[in-house]
């Protein structure tokens, strides 16, 4: 299997993140979200321009209007409910909100008004504004779930830890990490970071000997 070049597999991610956005838009949690932009038979229905800025659904333009040649997100929410993609945007739990597992440093820091950790809360209140505001203003109990690294972060401990955190490591393989870090450090960087467990940008696979 012929390998992706970096703007096929860079386009790949803008897809998987549009695509994840729909889901949440039409209910989805953000673990939803994520499982569905990585299901092949749902990226399949939709297509990114060459350029990464135009995503249609079945040959349709998505836009806020129904028409000819156009869909919403709302339809393609009706859709993927009626073709048994249903549990990739149906809530799990009849009120989330008081099930939030929240890591209490994020929440510490989105309240002091770090948006990183506050992009971060809100991604774990299923990207639910309201959810959000009840959260910073003390009126949901909440967890604390493990803390997740951003990208440079990450990029810190791949450069002085073992292979367990570089996502294009065999034990580590993550394409999304892998699209943060190119993100968060550059072409350049991640590639010399791909390259120290024998793999490149765009690989399919990681190398099996690290």
């Amino acid at each position: 299997m012929a390998e992706k070049s970096v703007d096929d597999w860079m386009l790949e991610q803008i897809l998987q993140e549009h695509v994840a956005k729909i889901l949440q838009d039409n209910g989805g949690s953000f673990e939803q979200a994520e499982a569905g932009s990585h299901n092949p038979k749902v990226l399949a229905l939709f297509k990114v321009s060459a350029g990464g800025g135009v995503v249609t659904f079945m040959g349709k333009a998505i836009g806020p209007t129904e028409g000819e040649g156009r869909t919403t997100t709302a339809a393609i929410g009706e859709y993927l409910r009626a073709n048994k993609y249903g549990f990739l945007i149906a809530a799990k739990e009849p009120d989330p909100i008081t099930k939030l597992n929240i890591n209490a440093e994020d929440l510490k820091l989105a309240k002091s008004g770090n948006l990183t950790a506050k992009g971060r809360v809100l991604r774990a209140c299923g990207m639910d504004q309201t959810k959000l505001d009840a959260v910073l203003a003390g009126n949901v109990a909440t967890g604390d779930a493990p803390a997740v690294d951003d990208a440079a972060t990450l990029a810190t401990k791949v450069a002085n830890d073992d292979h367990k955190n570089n996502p294009f490591s065999k034990v580590g393989w993550n394409v999304t990490k892998q699209g943060a870090l190119l993100r968060a450090v550059g072409p350049e960087k991640a590639a010399q970071i791909a390259a120290s467990v024998g793999s490149r940008i765009g690989a399919t696979s990681p190398n099996p000997n690290f």
